[in-house]
């Protein structure tokens, strides 16, 4: 229950408060009691957020009437595990944010460059509307350093504005979005973990490293192993075939070892009786 002087606040005043305060604190405070349950759930405060998160632009969409659910369903909330790859993605958890980073350090190195790039933009266009209503020379003479400035300018604004407007699932829907950047944004924005069907390199040692590096138990290690591309199954299947093979070569050496001891031992077996012979015929002729 909230305490007796916020109760004694006008709605007014707690929607102002409300408005600045991360969208998670506005969403724990639902919990709390039902005057701020009400207002935290409110549409004209959603709308508001979405405006200033996003940019006017957002205040035309007809996606739907319920807010707070459009919000929610273009925002993310997740802390991203750090890995020693440093992968650019991993500094963008914004659904709208990440889709800029993958666009424009899609067919690149990843660079220092593409990095510096990605901040400029991020700087200059800090908004889907932003971005939807660039210049269309301000925004290539930025890509530029990364090349393809044409395409991913196109990109880059077809998307921004469908992110705001239209009723999406998956960044697939979206102008210049492709697997890579569906599944990174699956990964990073969404909290999915699954391996299958992702194949970029880097993505999958990502996923690699979680279920490895930070799991730290043995059955997490095998799975994912076997879900990044049955590296361990494989491994142990090779081991098999090696052992087998090495298992019957020692036979065979052990089997030819033992006739070279036979027939060292029947040839010296030989010689003696040979010798005791002679030494027999010799004792006789004496006598």
């Amino acid at each position: 229950m909230a305490p007796l002087f916020i109760q004694k606040l006008p709605d007014e005043a707690l929607l102002l408060v409300m408005a600045r305060l991360p969208v998670t604190s506005v969403l724990a405070l639902r919990a709390t009691c039902r005057q701020l349950s009400t207002l935290a759930a409110a549409n004209h405060f959603w709308k508001e957020v979405a405006v200033r998160q996003w940019g006017p632009v957002a205040a035309e969409q007809s996606v739907s009437e319920n807010w707070m659910e459009y919000c929610q369903s273009r925002m993310s909330f997740r802390t991203v595990a750090n890995s020693p790859f440093r992968l650019v993605q991993e500094k963008y958890t914004d659904p709208w944010q990440h889709l800029v980073c993958c666009l424009t350090c899609t067919r690149t190195s990843g660079s220092e460059t593409v990095q510096n790039t990605i901040e400029t933009l991020l700087r200059g266009f800090p908004t889907p509307s932003a971005m939807a209503g660039a210049d269309e020379g301000e925004l290539k003479a930025v890509l530029r350093p990364v090349g393809l400035q044409d395409a991913r300018c196109r990109a880059l604004q077809r998307m921004s504005s469908d992110f705001l407007l239209t009723a999406w699932k998956t960044p697939q829907q979206f102008y210049g979005c492709g697997k890579f950047v569906s599944d990174s944004w699956r990964i990073f924005c969404t909290g999915e973990t699954s391996c299958r069907g992702v194949e970029d390199v880097n993505l999958k040692r990502y996923l690699h490293w979680l279920a490895t590096g930070r799991a730290g138990t043995r059955t997490a290690n095998t799975t994912a192993d076997q879900r990044v591309g049955g590296t361990t199954a494989r491994s142990v299947a090779a081991l098999g075939r090696s052992s087998r093979k090495g298992t019957a070569k020692r036979k065979t050496l052990r089997s030819r070892q033992n006739d070279a001891v036979t027939v060292v031992v029947r040839q010296q077996s030989g010689m003696a009786l040979r010798r005791s012979t002679r030494t027999t015929a010799r004792g006789k002729e004496k006598r």
